[in-house]
């Protein structure tokens, strides 16, 4: 997509609410709101209740992916075990970085669905995530990962 596309899709995200229900089961998953962006790339989930009913197995290629960030698990839909993304580790911190590919959005609205094959062509904003601040904010954020065989 050229540049100029692409600001002009991001001019048309909305703050509009959507639900992430799973892609293959429609599983309900999260918030839009639940979702912000770190390093211009990663799509975290910052709400704990979606850590209580996500399925998660150890990744089988753990990995370092950048600065302080370690690729170590994976997660996936409670209901029908589709794949939604991985668990990596950022700061200590655990936090589930999704793929949108995964989800059908639904909005809140008018229950209108639609998928989308990357983030940039998702219609909502996505807020970034400064995780210093995250950090101070949420000095208890504890995600305790118990990985399914």
């Amino acid at each position: 997509m050229s540049e100029k596309r692409e600001r002009e899709q991001q001019h048309k995200r909305t703050e509009t609410r959507y639900k992430l229900l799973c892609g293959k089961c429609s599983e309900f998953a999260c918030y839009s709101t639940d979702v912000k962006v770190f390093n211009d790339s990663n799509h975290l989930i910052v709400n704990q209740e979606f850590y209580e009913k996500m399925c998660t197995q150890k990744h089988p290629k753990p990995k370092v992916i950048g600065d302080d960030i370690y690729k170590n698990g994976k997660v996936a839909c409670p209901k029908c075990s589709h794949d939604w993304g991985v668990i990596v580790t950022i700061s200590s911190m655990n936090f589930a970085v999704i793929k949108i590919v995964s989800f059908v959005l639904e909005k809140c609205a008018d229950r209108k669905r639609k998928t989308v094959k990357k983030w940039k062509e998702s219609p909502f904003k996505v807020e970034p995530l400064d995780i210093n601040n995250f950090k101070q904010q949420n000095p208890d954020w504890s995600i305790d990962i118990d990985y399914k065989q």
